[in-house]
């Protein structure tokens, strides 16, 4: 699988919802294949460095110059700086090998963990998503993007206004 900030972050709809699909398969498979004495692992890789950064800044080129004009004003400045953030942090990841450790130990571990964070930063993502309020992690998905924030659309209310947490 992958760490929440990969799964879920703006322009990666796609990608994050194939993450979401495999993270529900290996639960669901975890417990169908237990009473077998099955064990399931997901192993949730950080930034690892690879050779993706090359392609996802030649991919992301070729996105950006097949949107209309609209789509280029609206998203363009956004969507290269998410790019490049996302390549320059990859490039400075762990090493692979550190994702084949945790594969390893998974495979021949006698009780193995379900889940393996492998690499830069992925426990204490997970952390941060596993603890944080979904808006307070977006909150942290913008600022490391460097992503425009828009307009708030929560605040904390006072006692008696729909709880502590009031639309605005």
């Amino acid at each position: 699988s992958a760490v929440p900030m990969a799964r879920r972050s703006a322009y990666n709809g796609a990608y994050g919802a194939a993450k979401h699909g495999m993270e529900a398969l290996s639960d669901t498979l975890r417990m169908e294949l237990a009473p077998w004495g099955i064990q399931v692992s997901v192993v949730e890789p950080g930034a690892i460095a690879t050779h993706m950064p090359k392609k996802l800044l030649r991919d992301a080129q070729a996105v950006f110059g097949s949107l209309p004009s609209e789509g280029r004003e609206r998203y363009g400045s956004a969507f290269e700086t998410y790019a490049r953030v996302l390549a320059e942090h990859a490039q400075s990841g762990s090493p692979p090998e550190v994702v084949s450790q945790k594969i390893i130990h998974a495979l021949t571990a006698r009780t193995p963990r379900t889940r393996y964070p492998a690499g830069a930063h992925a426990r204490r993502l997970l952390t941060l998503y596993r603890l944080l309020p979904d808006r307070l992690f977006d909150q942290v998905i913008f600022r490391f993007f460097d992503l425009p924030r828009g307009r708030r659309t929560w605040s904390l209310g006072r006692r008696g206004q729909h709880g502590f947490l009031k639309a605005i």
